[in-house]
This record gives C-alpha cells, structure tokens and sequence, in this order.
C-alpha cells in the first residue's frame, strides 16, 4: 500500500471474506475508511492508529465486529464513527472521549448497553445515535425519556452526561409519545 501515499479514501464494501482489516501502512494522507457490508469482518488490525489524518471510519453491518482496537483512540482527527448494525459489538472504548475532533456517533443496532462517561466530554460532540435497547451506567447522569420497561429501577432524568454542542440526539423505537421529555433539554444549547 506504500505505493498509494497520497490515496484520501479507501473502501471496502461488501467484502464477504474479509475476516480481519488489512495492515494499512504509509497512508498517511487517508481520510475515509470504510468496511461496510463486511458481514464476516471480525476486528480491525491494529495498524488503524497509524492513520492521523483519517476522519471518518465506517463499520455499517459489520456483523462480526466484537470489540474496537485499542489504538482506535490515537485517530485524533476522526469525526465520524459509524458502527449501525454492529450488533454484536458490546462496548466503546472508555478513551474514545479524548478524541477531540469526534463528532458523530452512531451505535444504533449494536450490543453496546453503556456509553463511557469520557464521551460526554467531548467538546465536539454532535451527533449520538443510540437505539430502544441501550442501557446507561447507573452513575451516569442521562435520559429519563425511554419507557420504563427498558429501564427497570434506574432514573435516567437528566441529559447532563452529553456535551453541550451535541446538535443531535437520536433514539430509534423508543415509544417516546407517552414519555414525559426531560426538563433540562434546554442545556443542551446545540440541539
């Protein structure tokens, strides 16, 4: 791959047999990463922290997907993290929040039941996509606007873990008519 320095996209879409990221090595120039449709695509190959300049990574309907790399967290100029349909991804990376250029999120469709309370500082932040089956932490401080048969026993009352330029919220198949919307929306100035 050294031969394409200066390559800004790479896609790889509905590559049935990919089971595991190629090394992606001397492209330093890449700004758009994308396995989408890879339904056998098991994980990412660690070389992905070595693209500085890579601003969106796509892993839409990588079914397979059961963690995120550790060096995912050194992609310090991502914007945008789509993993929809990575439905047996189970967690974010707790660092995940460092990432100060981060600001779209979209975890609809996936195993993940908690957000890392680093992402609600993410300065950036704003576009989060989560789907009916997500659960917080209990020590996170988040939404009283899903219906409480998916929240047995936990108040969820307050948005104050998200970073006020969120400018989306998103929250598929919640059953949200007959929910009271929480009063301190309006700190959320961005949305």
């Amino acid at each position: 791959m050294q031969r394409f320095k200066c390559l800004k996209q790479m896609i790889f879409s509905c590559c049935e047999n990919l089971k595991i990221s190629p090394k992606i090595v001397g492209l330093h120039c890449l700004e758009v990463l994308s396995f989408s449709l890879c339904p056998n695509l098991m994980g990412l190959d660690s070389t992905i922290g070595d693209l500085e300049r890579l601003r969106n990574l796509n892993l839409t309907s990588c079914y397979n997907i059961r963690k995120l790399p550790k060096r995912i967290c050194d992609l310090r100029s991502l914007e945008t993290l789509n993993l929809n349909v990575c439905s047996k991804l189970k967690e974010l990376r707790n660092d995940l929040g460092k990432l100060e250029c981060l600001r779209e999120v979209d975890v609809v469709a996936t195993a993940i039941t908690e957000v890392p309370n680093a992402l609600g500082h993410s300065k950036n932040l704003e576009m989060l996509l989560l789907s009916r089956d997500f659960l917080f932490k209990e020590q996170s401080r988040v939404l009283d606007i899903l219906p409480a048969w998916l929240q047995p026993q936990k108040s969820l009352s307050q948005l104050g873990f998200l970073p006020s330029s969120l400018k989306t919220l998103q929250l598929e198949n919640c059953n949200l008519c007959e929910v009271e919307v929480p009063y301190n929306l309006e700190s959320l100035s961005s949305l």
